[in-house]
């Protein structure tokens, strides 16, 4: 018995250490973010990509290295070569004499070193291999700061919902209380059924809101434990208590866009597409060194001795002149210097509209935090109004039908105050992003 105790406290204890693993507790915003760095898979998947451009560009960069290469190789000259030659050579006078050179088996074996001299298209190569590399690291930078927009988007989306469920756990809550009033005293016969009605009706839309805020709560939790890296089935406990007045001292400065670092990079990506073009109209050239060692033999078999082998060697210099490639060319240079006039559009447009956008941002951000204010002011008025109503209601002061109205009035103040929440915080987001480090 003691032994099947100890093993039930033993299994408990396990249960509460899987519990505490399985919840993951963040305390603010930039904890948020903090985790979304470290954890989020897409933005793992950016920083592999930087890496594979990296090794990219040290392999394009290679071209400056020469090239060696060891070879063997073994011939069976099963019929030699015939050569006519004059029979003098051989004491026959005037007759022709069909001889045969060499040996039937060959042997080579040496070593190969070849360098390119003169490769402007394989340098503009390399070059653009480095732009590729600067690509991949702006394009993580765009999606970490698309990351921190988003991340930071859904924990206040997330703490938002949490405080309408909340709010709206409440509001079913008195609403219920009304609808079991009105339900007496029209019993009593002190109200008509359309009033009672009424009361059910306005109870069916308290639940009505407070259902589909379930609904939006599931729905921003999942999509932050996405980002944030998470498991399914853990837990996610956000600790802040969301204070909107927190946002008064928030530095409004912009940090650069990290998009318009992406289309600067391709931009320069596209200029060198350009000369690499260019250079396919230029000459190539190129050197290459041979050492080796031959030997010829009447049998199959191969020696090893130093003897029975004969050096051979050669240097060699070649120049590559492309004349006529089908007008192939040509037209790719066109192309490129098409693409080359996009690019530069594109980013001349995107920093304009940047720009344009950041003042947008700011000033909407301003405007909602006022609005914030205003809506969360008035939120707590008609809350005080709806409660004194309720007692005016009780004691018979004001009828069910002018009580239902200011309630309904509370609901909306209670709708304008979340959702100015969710546009202020919108904003709020996009400047964390832009600030991130």
């Amino acid at each position: 018995m003691n032994k099947f105790v100890s093993l039930m406290i033993t299994a408990m204890a396990m249960v509460r250490v899987l519990y505490a693993q399985e919840t993951v507790a963040v305390a603010s915003v930039k904890e948020a973010c903090e985790l979304a760095r470290t954890n989020n898979p897409d933005l793992e998947v950016f920083r592999l990509q930087e890496e594979s451009a990296r090794m990219a560009w040290k392999a394009a960069k290679s071209y400056r290295l020469p090239t060696l290469a060891a070879s063997f190789s073994g011939q069976d000259n099963r019929t030699l070569a015939t050569t006519p030659l004059p029979g003098e050579i051989f004491g026959q006078p005037g007759e022709v004499v069909n001889a045969q050179f060499g040996q039937p088996y060959t042997y080579n074996a040496g070593i190969t070193l070849s360098k390119s001299m003169l490769d402007i298209s394989a340098r503009t190569q390399a070059k653009m291999a480095g732009v590729e590399v600067d690509l991949q690291s702006a394009n993580t930078a765009a999606y970490h700061q698309q990351l921190i927009q988003q991340t930071s988007w859904y924990y206040y989306a997330l703490l938002i919902s949490n405080k309408a469920l909340i709010l709206h756990e409440q509001d079913v809550q008195l609403a219920d209380s009304i609808l079991m009033i009105s339900d007496q005293k029209r019993q009593q016969g002190l109200i008509n059924e359309s009033s009672y009605l009424q009361a059910r009706i306005l109870a069916n839309n308290a639940r009505e809101n407070l259902s589909q805020t379930e609904a939006r709560n599931v729905e921003y939790e999942l999509q932050l434990k996405l980002l944030l890296g998470m498991d399914i089935d853990k837990t996610l406990d956000l600790q802040e208590e969301l204070l909107p007045q927190s946002t008064d001292d928030l530095k409004l400065d912009m940090g650069f866009d990290q998009s318009l670092q992406v289309n600067q990079v391709e931009s320069q990506l596209a200029d060198l597409k350009v000369k690499q073009q260019k250079a396919a109209f230029l000459p190539k050239f190129s050197f290459e060194s041979y050492w080796g060692q031959q030997q010829f033999r009447d049998d199959f078999g191969m020696s090893f001795d130093a003897a029975d082998w004969s050096g051979f060697s050669y240097l060699g210099l070649s120049v590559n002149v492309p004349i006529f490639t089908g007008l192939s060319n040509k037209h790719q240079l066109k192309v490129a210097k098409i693409d080359q006039q996009m690019a530069a559009s594109r980013l001349e447009n995107n920093q304009r509209a940047s720009y344009f956008q950041d003042e947008v941002v700011l000033r909407q951000f301003i405007g909602s935090r006022d609005r914030v204010k205003f809506t969360g002011e008035n939120f707590e008025l008609y809350q005080q109004n709806t409660q004194l109503s309720l007692q005016q209601y009780e004691e018979g002061l004001i009828g069910l039908d002018e009580y239902l109205t200011r309630f309904e009035d509370m609901l909306k103040a209670e709708q304008a105050y979340l959702n100015a929440l969710n546009t202020m915080y919108s904003y709020y987001a996009t400047i964390l992003s832009r600030q991130a480090s």
